[in-house]
């Protein structure tokens, strides 16, 4: 489904730090320079997941993470030593962005996530995952409204992953969340505007596929 090798060659060709800005480390190529890479990536069949970690879970945390989390997270991503993918798709929510069932509940300084995420493409190989999820915080509502990304280890306490492989050669998992606990500093922004966020990277992924 991939190769390790092939993934410390496109680092050290800068192609993993080609979309992000100079300012973090990358070329500052941006969306255009993520569609060149695309189109040469498509047309050798590329089974990588440049797509899943680089344009979409970069993507959230360099235009949605803090400053802390940009710092933390994407020279990790732009050196190959880390792999992401986002856990958002559910039985019942087709393609809707809005209608998560994982919640995520205060606990302590923290949360506790528990729900169950399917074909999330790229989660067996990945070191961590971004995960949408309910947010019972103050002022959150029914619909839109009250929906979290939370940044998760793939290896932490009540994680579990099933994973199979795809028509196009890849690997997903089906993942369960079983009382997942997250710091409050894994929070991509501030638990209310998911859906915002991940429409905007949507567009931007959408380009890169096309």
């Amino acid at each position: 489904g991939r190769s390790a090798q092939h993934w410390k060659l496109f680092a050290e060709m800068g192609l993993l730090a080609a979309p992000f800005g100079e300012e973090y480390g990358g070329l500052g190529a941006g969306a255009r320079g993520t569609m060149v890479i695309c189109q040469q990536f498509g047309q050798a069949l590329v089974a990588e997941p440049f797509f899943e970690s680089v344009v979409v879970a970069g993507n959230l945390i360099e235009s949605a993470g803090s400053d802390a989390q940009r710092q933390a997270h994407l020279p990790a991503i732009m050196a190959g030593h880390a792999l992401w993918a986002l856990a958002w798709a559910e039985k019942t929510t087709r393609h809707e962005l809005g209608r998560p069932l994982t919640r995520a509940v205060r606990a302590g300084s923290g949360y506790l996530l528990s729900g169950t995420k399917i074909a999330v493409v790229a989660a067996p190989w990945a070191d961590k995952l971004i995960v949408t999820a309910r947010t019972d915080d103050a002022g959150a509502t029914q619909g839109e409204g009250g929906i979290g990304l939370f940044i998760v280890d793939c290896d932490a306490p009540g994680v579990t992953l099933k994973p199979f492989k795809t028509l196009d050669g890849r690997r997903a998992a089906e993942v369960t969340l079983a009382s997942v606990q997250v710091p409050a500093d894994r929070l991509i922004g501030d638990g209310r505007n998911a859906v915002e966020l991940l429409e905007h990277c949507r567009d931007h992924a959408i380009v890169a596929l096309c």
